[in-house]
């Protein structure tokens, strides 16, 4: 049995690397886990609903052998239920996946918001429910028609590359809109969100800072999550900047603890 030491920020930022398309309810229940893999001191995060695989890989050390099931920190102690490994769903990869190139986060987010809405949605054409991505020479062009209307976003590479196409499917695309942004200021909290539908909503909240601006983004599930569940109006977020995790505690009850890591928005 493997004892794997890890630190917390570390874990926690490739488990929720991947934890965005696990479903709680589904026809298989083996999807609504995370599948784990040890290649020496890499551990590999593995998630899916089979139309989506994500995929990532931290380096967190071990003294060999298998994975345990049970996981400890100080005085805590948690046993997991597992499955077999070999039972897992995994989505055939392309060995080739041909040339790449890069494209800074800010502007690919610009181009998926620019043109989303004129997705389909169920329909039976079935290449037309996602946004069709074309890279031909120093050229990023972005498309999305319901067979009404049709959006074209364009956007220059660094480097030339030959004709690529590919259809990204709605459901991947609006994985990118489960996030809020939330900025703080000295007695401000401002909140934004977007939906698919191009529809937005901002909040204002007073609050008890005198800290430098920090904007950040977090999957708005997660934030509920807690707020949901904590059963007080007051609670307290304790962040370093704006690419950390955050700490969500509650005055009143000493012994919660509620840790989210950020999200790229």
């Amino acid at each position: 049995m493997i004892v794997l030491k890890a630190p917390q920020q570390k874990l926690l930022e490739a488990l929720q690397s991947v934890a965005g398309i696990v479903e709680r309810r589904h026809t298989l229940p083996i999807l609504a886990n995370v599948l784990m893999r040890k290649t020496g001191d890499d551990i590999e995060f593995t998630t899916s609903d089979l139309e989506i695989q994500v995929r990532t890989t931290a380096t967190l050390g071990g003294d060999g052998g298998n994975l345990a099931t049970t996981v400890g920190a100080r005085k805590s102690r948690f046993t997991l239920q597992t499955l077999p490994a070999d039972d897992f769903p995994l989505v055939n990869e392309a060995v080739d996946f041909g040339p790449a190139f890069a494209v800074p986060q800010k502007v690919l987010k610009g181009l998926v918001n620019q043109v989303h809405f004129a997705m389909a949605v169920h329909d039976i054409r079935y290449y037309l429910n996602g946004i069709l991505f074309v890279a031909e020479g120093k050229t990023l062009t972005l498309v999305a028609t319901d067979g009404h209307r049709l959006a074209l976003a364009q956007s220059q590479l660094e480097t030339e590359v030959p004709k690529q196409e590919v259809i990204l499917p709605r459901k991947t695309v609006l994985e990118l809109q489960q996030g809020v942004r939330v900025n703080i200021e000295p007695g401000v909290l401002r909140i934004a969100s977007s939906n698919a539908e191009q529809e937005e909503a901002k909040e204002e909240l007073e609050i008890d800072y005198g800290g430098d601006t920090i904007e950040v983004g977090f999957n708005v599930t997660y934030l509920m999550d807690a707020l949901g569940n904590i059963g007080t109006d007051m609670v307290k977020l304790e962040l370093q900047d704006g690419n950390s995790s955050a700490l969500l505690t509650v005055p009143e009850q000493p012994g919660f603890k509620y840790v989210v890591m950020p999200m790229r928005i």
